[in-house]
């Protein structure tokens, strides 16, 4: 009976010994993943608090400047690396190219990178400075799906409204020129027309209806869209027995109207899908792009 016991201990043992390492090394990497995760949250927090900083221009008050920003991007990553080079003053707007424009960062190093637009420290009148990416394609999205809904709207997504026409004209732009906001960030922005009114430009991404027809569906990006760009996707939700989602197509005039919305208070819909590079992604190890999407819903006032 001792035998058996400690046969069965022995046993135990080495099934221990066996499985420990695998253990630990799972451990290990949860933490390692966590500590990472911890690391690139830091540092996305610095850079949004670094712009922020450096966009406290007022009416009467320039910026605080480049060493003002340094220094709360330092006090943000010190639990992150003591070795922080900032900042690396760059005349033009993202991407920015490791070795070219700023020096690679070395193991635990992190480097700052800046574009001031036309200001020679961060301090003069530059509007655009410490906005937030997300921060303005949401407002760009809602802002356009707004004039969508509009009646002089009606006839395009690309040209200006039917009221520039009138004898006292307006002075609005077309709706995609809302996406334009992003444009003093270094953003370009790509519309296109469809080929069919039922269905999404197929050369910018595809569209998944909704289990719910009265509801907006899901779009992914093509795969070979380009990076810094917000691609505009802007189509009408008809409940009312015609094609649902309907898109503009002007070739499909002859056949399906010449409008790119229809009466009856159907939902006009804007979907920005901004494809972006973040300069850090190669320091921290994280996915080269990261795609946001900011999706507005207006009922059509006509």
């Amino acid at each position: 009976m001792g035998n058996k016991v400690g046969r069965s201990h022995a046993q135990a043992l080495v099934e221990f010994a066996i499985a420990l390492p695998i253990l630990i090394l799972l451990v290990a990497g949860v933490l390692e993943l966590g500590r990472g995760y911890s690391y690139a949250v830091a540092t996305s927090d610095a850079a949004r608090d670094g712009a922020r900083a450096a966009a406290g221009k007022t009416a009467t008050t320039n910026g605080p400047g480049i060493p003002t920003m340094c220094d709360v991007i330092k006090a943000d990553l010190v639990a992150v690396s003591s070795s922080v080079s900032c900042a690396t003053q760059v005349g033009h707007a993202p991407p920015f190219v490791a070795g070219t424009d700023y020096s690679a960062p070395a193991g635990g190093q992190v480097v700052v990178v800046v574009y001031c637009g036309a200001s020679a420290n961060c301090t003069g009148n530059v509007s655009t400075r410490g906005l937030l990416l997300y921060s303005l394609l949401s407002g760009a999205s809602r802002e356009m799906a707004r004039q969508a809904a509009l009646n002089y709207y009606s006839g395009s997504n690309s040209l200006p409204p039917d009221c520039t026409a009138l004898a006292t004209p307006c002075s609005l732009n077309s709706v995609v020129n809302g996406a334009h906001l992003l444009d003093p960030l270094g953003i370009l922005v790509v519309y296109h027309d469809s080929a069919s009114i039922s269905a999404a430009p197929a050369s910018d991404g595809t569209y998944t209806a909704n289990a719910n027809p009265k509801l907006p569906g899901t779009i992914a990006l093509a795969g070979g869209t380009n990076t810094n760009t917000v691609y505009v996707f802007i189509y009408e939700i008809d409940s009312s027995g015609g094609p649902n989602p309907r898109w503009s197509c002007p070739s499909c005039a002859a056949a399906d109207g010449a409008y790119v919305r229809t009466s009856g208070h159907q939902l006009v819909v804007v979907d920005l899908k901004l494809k972006w590079q973040p300069v850090l992604a190669g320091l921290l190890g994280l996915p080269s792009t990261i795609t946001f999407d900011s999706q507005s819903v207006t009922r059509m006032e006509y």
